[in-house]
C-alpha cells in the first residue's frame, strides 16, 4: 500500500480476507483465490481468473 496509512474499511477487508483463506484452507483447497462480492467472501479458482484473462483479449 502506498500514501496513507490503512484506513478501517482496509483493516476489516483484510481481517475478512483472512478468515476467507482459513476457511478454504481448512476445507482442504488449494489454488483459489478469494474475492469480497456482495459482503461475502467467495473462493474464485485459479483456472477461472486465467480465463477471464483469455476472454477478455
Amino acid at each position: 500500500m502506498r500514501g496513507a496509512p490503512p484506513c478501517a474499511f482496509d483493516r476489516i477487508l483484510a481481517t475478512r480476507l483472512g478468515v476467507g483463506a482459513v476457511k478454504v484452507l481448512g476445507d482442504g483447497e488449494t489454488g483459489v483465490l478469494l474475492a469480497d462480492v456482495v459482503d461475502s467472501i467467495k473462493p474464485v479458482h485459479v483456472e477461472l481468473t486465467e480465463l477471464a484473462q483469455i476472454l477478455a483479449k
